[in-house]
């Protein structure tokens, strides 16, 4: 089993190492995140000051620079067989992490989500793609300008889909201009 508390330390290190920290030290910039399956600790504490927000549950929503942005932490769960149990932080069942997605409120300009939308950057290899087929749906219902996550390190980049630019940054970092 994973020592949370050891890897939420060694993770405190990364981003006070990190490269990008300094960008992200500009207290006039807010900044909303979704911690994903390997995050075990709280961001916010790292950026004194600044204006962190970190989005948890479906209706988590807040508003920033005009926008409306609202999502959730989760992936489909890695073990897929019959005694299949979590390991990382965050996993569900597919049933699970579906009903998730279709908590999400209507209206958000921009979407946060760990797990990618089914059919969008979600391909793993060997056939098999991990996105949710309930965020997918939002995404096509909703049209929000923006749809951020990441998970997948084999699909990373930005896609348009209908009136949806789709950023997977996972293992890049994306400046999406919205205004």
């Amino acid at each position: 089993m994973i020592d949370a508390e050891r890897e939420g330390q060694a993770q405190a290190e990364w981003i006070r190492t990190h490269p990008l920290t300094p960008f992200l030290a500009n207290p006039s910039a807010p900044v909303v995140v979704v911690r994903g399956n390997h995050d075990y600790t709280d961001l916010a504490p790292y950026f004194p000051g600044m204006d962190v927000t970190e989005l948890h549950e479906p209706g988590d929503v807040v508003e920033r620079c005009g926008l409306k942005i609202g999502g959730c932490r989760g992936i489909q769960m890695i073990d897929k067989s019959e005694r299949g149990s979590a390991f990382w932080q965050d996993e569900y069942r597919l049933s699970e992490l579906d009903d998730r997605m279709r908590a999400l409120p209507a209206g958000l300009d921009v979407v946060l989500t760990h797990c990618p939308p089914n059919g969008i950057m979600d391909y793993v290899g060997g056939g098999e793609y991990v996105g949710s087929p309930a965020l997918t749906s939002y995404l096509r219902r909703e049209e929000p300008r923006l749809a951020c996550f990441g998970h997948i390190h084999e699909q990373h980049g930005i896609e348009v889909h209908g009136a949806t630019t789709c950023s997977n940054a996972a293992t890049t970092f994306h400046r999406i201009p919205l205004g």
